[in-house]
């Protein structure tokens, strides 16, 4: 008999399973260097975050864990203006939680 359980995924393992899978993707972050981060940048409920990532919105979705009041995302790297967040988008958080989180281009600031 095959068992499984539906949850509903966290950073940390969201980290895990693309460091483990494709590590290039979150740009070979690690679950225990995340778990740093956040807790060295000492995020809270009434925080407003500006966040330069270049991991597809696997720190963003980290931060957006910690429920802050806002968080304005800034990405370079890509010669597109599309904002890359295709892993933002794999936590499935609440709408609206989505309307806390701003982005822009890193080429549109220069």
């Amino acid at each position: 008999m095959v068992t499984f359980e539906i949850r509903k995924p966290t950073s940390l393992e969201m980290c895990d399973t693309y460091h483990n899978f494709c590590p290039q993707r979150v740009c070979h972050l690690r679950s225990d260097m995340l778990g740093y981060i956040l807790n060295m940048s000492n995020i809270n409920a009434e925080s407003r975050v500006l966040l330069v990532e270049h991991t597809r919105g696997m720190l963003t979705g980290a931060i957006i864990e910690k429920e802050p009041k806002y968080v304005m995302r800034v990405e370079f790297g890509h010669e597109s203006i599309k904002i890359n967040s295709e892993i933002l988008h794999q936590f499935d958080y609440d709408p609206s939680f989505h309307s806390r989180v701003g982005s822009v281009h890193g080429k549109l600031l220069i």
